[in-house]
């Protein structure tokens, strides 16, 4: 009959034997390295947003303020429109290119100020012409959104100038000050030129006032991004500890 388990024979077992136990860590270990290696190498290639506040206009802000803005900028650079102008502007030197494969390779994370754009694909250059065409086409992107929150700023200008003439249009002893026909229509002018933008927000006047810079230019990947090495040589670490115990187990009397 199988004897119980006694836990200090067991270590005692496994400290007479520990390289055992290590040679099986290790062996786990370099077979997730090789893990790894076998998969097709994927080339990644980064370009780098920074975002620029002008506090002496915007003043203090709270920190959710800040992170509302910056949030905006990145669902500009990340947004649809953008990824579609990456498509068009690739496809004359990645011929193959689809949507879909657009989506999947550009990755926009946050840091800071920064908004770090990455490109992934099997091919070097291809992650480079991805890389580039997407901050290309982001800044594009930001400077558009830049005009239009000038022209709210604008829209707003106006609609307070309005409210301040009418609010002067009061009757002092017989006489009429404040608002004339000729000021009146020239607001009314001005207001007609913004296209019906009635709504302005602190955010687009916020928004008027960053500024944008590619603080880092896409460049040619030399090497392949070795994804999750560390982690499947940990897990083939730990496999290699388990199979270990689980071998001491088996030949205990």
């Amino acid at each position: 009959m199988e004897s119980d388990l006694v836990l200090s024979d067991l270590l005692a077992k496994v400290i007479k034997k520990w390289w055992l136990i290590a040679a099986l860590m290790i062996m786990g270990g370099l077979g997730g390295m090789v893990v790894t290696r076998v998969h097709k190498p994927v080339y990644q290639s980064i370009a780098i947003i920074t975002t620029a506040v002008d506090y002496a206009y915007a003043g203090r802000l709270e920190d959710y303020e800040l992170d509302h803005i910056l949030q905006a900028v990145g669902d500009i650079i990340d947004s649809t429109s953008v990824h579609q102008q990456v498509l068009i502007n690739s496809q004359e030197q990645i011929p193959e290119l689809t949507a879909d494969e657009v989506r999947k390779s550009l990755v926009a994370v946050r840091k800071g100020y920064d908004w770090i754009l990455t490109a992934r694909t099997f091919d070097p250059l291809a992650a480079q012409v991805l890389a580039r065409a997407w901050a290309d086409n982001a800044m594009v992107a930001l400077y558009k959104m830049n005009q239009r929150a000038l022209e709210d700023f604008h829209t707003q200008t106006v609609l307070l100038s309005i409210e301040n003439c009418f609010s002067k249009s009061v009757v002092i002893e017989n006489a009429t000050i404040g608002c004339g026909s000729e000021e009146l229509s020239s607001l009314l002018t001005n207001l007609s030129s913004d296209n019906g933008s009635y709504s302005v927000l602190r955010e687009s006047i916020l928004l008027s006032n960053l500024s944008f810079q590619v603080t880092t230019i896409p460049d040619l990947p030399s090497a392949p991004v070795l994804f999750r090495q560390n982690l499947n040589v940990a897990a083939g670490a730990l496999i290699g500890l388990i199979l270990g115990f689980s071998w001491f187990l088996a030949r205990r009397k």
